[in-house]
């Protein structure tokens, strides 16, 4: 626990976990569909209303946006 307590509360070092938490903000359903080899996932930019269907609330729309190239202009 001590390694944990030394961190920032949200923030994330690891780009992997940056990458694959992006990722499933923009295709919530991923795990099931990546089996599909014909699958295509969403890629930043995301536009907001692709967010927006997929559960994402306004506010959170808005907090993604400090991202640079998440969420579309």
């Amino acid at each position: 626990m001590a390694a944990l307590s030394s961190r920032r509360p949200g923030r994330v070092n690891c780009p992997v976990s940056r990458a694959l938490g992006r990722s499933a903000i923009a295709n919530p359903d991923w795990p099931t569909r990546a089996a599909d080899p014909t699958w295509t996932p969403v890629m930043p930019p995301v536009p907001q209303e692709v967010l927006l269907d997929g559960a994402v609330s306004p506010g959170f729309v808005e907090y993604l946006r400090a991202f640079n190239g998440f969420v579309a202009p």
